[in-house]
């Protein structure tokens, strides 16, 4: 493609500038030897292969982590993100915790990339009260598949206000946030 886009005056003809097939198939193509070419395959088979090693590694590095939060959390108390937090539809600072409503993505977990934001397609989570902003969000972000089905409940993919503000979370004392956070690390 590279090759005819740069010879395409050489390889067309008329008014229209149609490709010609002869003048194609006078295109000489450099083609490295065999040799090179098997030294290029290898060199692309091994950097494969060094990327699946590492990516199998970053999987169960990921399963660990998610085991040992989960461990961590299953015999905590919990709490109604609504009484840790207020449920908006406005932020008024960066890095608010931001849970989208509707779409096939309702349920999402992120953070807000701008001072000021408004969205009726989002909920943002404000007013955090004896939580950990960093905590809460990796605790939804843990709980995010849960989230997105709730979301996924009936024919419109919505997550409900009523179902978020019921949607628990463990209470973190600060010997158990400190877990959490050194987990994330």
């Amino acid at each position: 493609n590279y090759l005819i886009i740069k010879n395409l005056e050489f390889l067309t003809k008329g008014k229209i500038q149609q490709l010609d097939i002869d003048k194609i198939n006078e295109l000489e193509i450099n083609i490295p030897s065999l040799n090179i070419q098997e030294n290029v395959l290898s060199y692309i088979n091994n950097n494969n292969a060094i990327i699946e090693k590492n990516e199998l590694q970053i999987k169960n590095l990921i399963n660990t982590k998610n085991n040992l939060i989960a461990s961590l959390i299953a015999e905590l108390p919990t709490k109604k993100i609504s009484e840790i937090c207020t449920i908006s539809d406005k932020s008024t600072e960066k890095n608010t915790i931001m849970i989208l409503k509707n779409s096939n993505s309702a349920g999402t977990v992120d953070l807000t990339t701008n001072d000021k934001d408004e969205s009726s397609n989002i909920y943002y989570l404000t007013n955090i009260r004896g939580y950990d902003k960093e905590c809460l969000y990796n605790i939804l972000k843990f709980y995010e598949d849960n989230l997105k089905k709730m979301a996924n409940i009936t024919n419109t993919i919505k997550l409900g206000l009523n179902k978020l503000e019921t949607f628990e979370v463990p209470i973190l004392d600060d010997n158990n946030k400190n877990i959490l956070l050194s987990y994330l690390k």
